[in-house]
């Protein structure tokens, strides 16, 4: 029998409408769903080729367990008591502080993964929760806190209708127009726009070759000066009173405060730091501000560098002293459709754990992953021992790789929840099969502050789950019976669940009652949800209510100058050249074809990408006497990759780009990844010297290396 079923793509952010061919139980084909009100018939070539995820061969379809000499395959039942015995051991013996989580891109996107795994920590006692947030996105915030007062308030490029659209740091095709955004059409309507008169300026270390035919002009820049950049645009737009003054007096607090902190940034030194020449920091500042319907964004290149809360802090402030915030044509306030929790008065709120290392404060209800290694590593009361791994891969993601690696060999408690053993799975006690998103019902919930408009899509499963796969929502309601927590910490949610499941009602059931607890408050219900398949929009887009209404500062007015930030403004320091011919600073960057360390093992893909490379400028490496295919040894302070050298026009002098998410050489269950496993650039990333200082976050854009001809061991 052959079924069309109607879905969604659970990969990245775009969460893009599919229509799935089944034939006899079997995914056959997946298409883009052009009934889908939000993606219109977009879908990119990984949700085309998730079938090969699906029924790869190499993915784990039973509970294994490390014994000497490999992994024994065992039971549901055996894996979680024994799990649960060993987690209460180490609560009973260390303390709650011994269990940490980590909640990867795998499980971001299914909103009772994360869910589950954070009130799990919570209901034990735990404040070490870990998530990919603290890798790439969580200065992005940090700077929507200090000056929106709410770090959920995030602003959405309008795309279709911006005059001048302002692109730093971000490869838009690459990553579908994504960054916590739910902007699957993006290019469309940036050509549109482009058509309509609209221009593009993208400011990057490196041209992307694939978003050339979107941009008006490119900009070489030095990485991690971008802050500098953008107070050079400010100080030009004040300097010259381009700003909007009556948006500005309205809405705005701390311009004079602003006025002296960009004072220094002239257009000459502005060039100086950043590489950029003066006429075309004048030249951008005038255009930008004269568009009226314009917008800057700083997607990953800003935010994963040293000073990437700073940065991010910047270019909101260029954009609100425009008056492009809640403006059309500038960026949106999605109002959401299911309804954030409102702060808590100061005096209801509770003490904020502080970490061990490095006295981090929890933000977020997360610390940051630089510090696991040394959570770990380090003795003492609070020592993490156990770590549980959901849908996530840090050996492969996180900082300083080498540190890592001894810190997962020395857990007493590893366990990963996954599709694959993958890299950091091969330090495992446990791995459990995880199913993909076709083998369970779901809700495009976690974005719907971040969309495009305001959206929501229900999904059935597609197919039953392989093997003895479950999806996290059963893995975790097993582990939480076993320890005695009501499922989600909530004892109405455990006694509506108990009576289902003594009814003999399966998954659907309960998947339905843990999303209705989930959509608490929400403008629509599930039932109503689920008349609407290819998903629903609520309403048309509408401006000028979030601004000052979802303010969260006290005084309801945009921070220019948040009091937090004034003097680390003020003790900045750009990246200083360390004189030696083969001194390099590093990026880090991504094909379009993987999702970060996922999608390695897929046949299609691999066609497309097989490994990565340390991309150079043809200037570099004619001065070094490197060849475009030669082995190059590329050294940091605290590590040392050996990768083949991609010669090219599109990148700056003295800029080395490595792809992130290879390093495929652990004995992991994906052997088509292993076959030309390439290199893991985290391996150069300091988890401690280089992290930004608001948040932690690891400088994986920013960071000073050495390369050297030929393969030095």
């Amino acid at each position: 029998m052959i079924e069309r079923k109607i879905s969604f793509c659970r990969i990245c952010e775009c969460s893009c409408g599919v229509v799935v061919t089944v034939e006899d139980g079997r995914i056959v084909q997946v298409e883009p769903d052009r009934e889908n009100p939000l993606s219109a018939g977009h879908l990119c070539i990984k949700g085309k080729c998730f079938p090969e995820v699906v029924y790869d061969p190499d993915r784990l379809l039973h509970p294994v367990k490390r014994v000497d000499g490999g992994w024994q395959r065992i039971g549901w039942a055996q894996a979680i008591d024994e799990i649960g015995e060993r987690l209460a051991h180490l609560i009973d013996s260390n303390g709650a502080r011994a269990v940490a989580g980590y909640i990867g891109g795998g499980a971001a996107f299914y909103p009772p993964s994360w869910q589950l795994a954070a009130r799990f920590l919570r209901a034990i006692g735990s404040p070490n929760r870990f998530s990919p947030a603290t890798i790439d996105a969580i200065n992005w915030l940090r700077a929507c806190e200090g000056v929106l007062g709410d770090r959920a308030l995030i602003g959405i490029p309008e795309w279709g209708d911006a005059k001048y659209m302002l692109v730093i740091g971000a490869n838009p095709l690459t990553t579908n127009f994504s960054m916590l955004q739910v902007m699957p059409r993006g290019l469309e309507l940036v050509r549109k726009a482009r058509q309509r008169g609209a221009k593009v300026v993208m400011v990057n270390p490196r041209r992307p070759v694939e978003s050339m035919g979107i941009t008006d002009e490119h900009l070489f820049i030095v990485p991690s000066t971008d802050v500098f950049f953008v107070m050079g645009l400010i100080n030009v737009i004040l300097r010259e009173a381009l700003h909007d003054k009556e948006y500005v007096a309205s809405y705005c607090s701390g311009l004079e405060t602003l006025r002296e902190l960009v004072a220094d940034y002239t257009p000459e030194a502005t060039e100086r730091i950043t590489g950029i020449p003066a006429d075309k920091v004048v030249q951008v500042a005038r255009d930008f501000a004269r568009a009226r319907g314009a917008f800057a964004i700083a997607h990953t290149g800003v935010s994963m560098a040293p000073n990437g809360t700073l940065g991010e802090w910047a270019v909101i402030v260029l954009n609100a002293i425009t008056g492009n915030l809640d403006r059309p044509g500038g960026l949106y306030f999605d109002p959401g459709i299911i309804p954030s929790k409102p702060k808590a008065a100061p005096s209801e709120r509770r003490p904020v754990p502080v970490s061990r290392v490095r006295d981090y404060r929890l933000y977020g209800s997360e610390f940051p992953c630089s510090i696991l290694a040394d959570e770990i590593l380090m003795p003492g009361e609070g020592q993490i021992r156990a770590l549980i791994v959901t849908g996530g891969n840090p050996m492969l993601s996180f900082p300083n790789a080498n540190k890592l690696e001894r810190a997962l060999d020395q857990l007493d408690l590893l366990v990963c929840i996954d599709r694959y053993v993958n890299e950091t799975a091969t330090f495992a006690d446990y791995v459990l099969p995880a199913t993909t998103f076709f083998e369970r019902p779901d809700v495009s919930w976690p974005l719907t502050p971040t969309s495009a408009v305001p959206f929501l899509q229900w999904a059935d499963r597609v197919i039953e789950p392989l093997g003895e796969s479950k999806t996290e929502l059963e893995i975790f309601r097993m582990l939480y019976q076993r320890l005695g927590i009501p499922l989600m910490n909530h004892p109405g949610l455990e006694e509506e669940v108990r009576a289902a499941e003594e009814a003999g009602e399966g998954i659907e059931a309960i998947s339905d009652l843990v999303f209705t607890f989930l959509m608490g408050g929400a403008r629509v219900s599930l039932d109503e949800l689920k008349q609407h398949p290819h998903g629903l929009i609520f309403g048309e887009k509408t401006f000028g209510q979030s601004i000052p209404d979802r303010l969260g500062t006290p005084d309801k007015k945009i921070h220019l100058a948040p009091e937090e930030f004034v003097e680390p403004i003020r003790q900045l320091e750009p990246p200083v050249p360390d004189g030696q011919d083969n001194s390099f600073i590093l990026i880090c960057r991504r094909f379009l074809s993987s999702f970060n360390t996922s999608y390695h093992n897929a046949p299609s893909l691999r066609k497309v990408i097989d490994e990565n490379f340390a991309e150079i400028s043809a200037h570099d490496a004619g001065r070094l006497d490197i060849a475009d295919g030669e082995y190059v040894t590329v050294q940091s302070k605290v590590g040392r990759v050996i990768a083949k050298a991609k010669v090219s026009d599109d990148i700056a002098p003295g800029v080395v780009a490595i792809p992130h998410g290879w390093g495929h050489v652990y004995e992991t269950s994906q052997r088509l990844a292993r076959q030309t496993p390439g290199v893991n650039p985290n391996v150069l990333i300091d988890d401690e010297a280089s992290c930004d200082p608001f948040t932690g976050n690891p400088a994986q854009n920013g960071t000073r290396v050495w390369v050297t001809k030929g393969a030095v061991v």
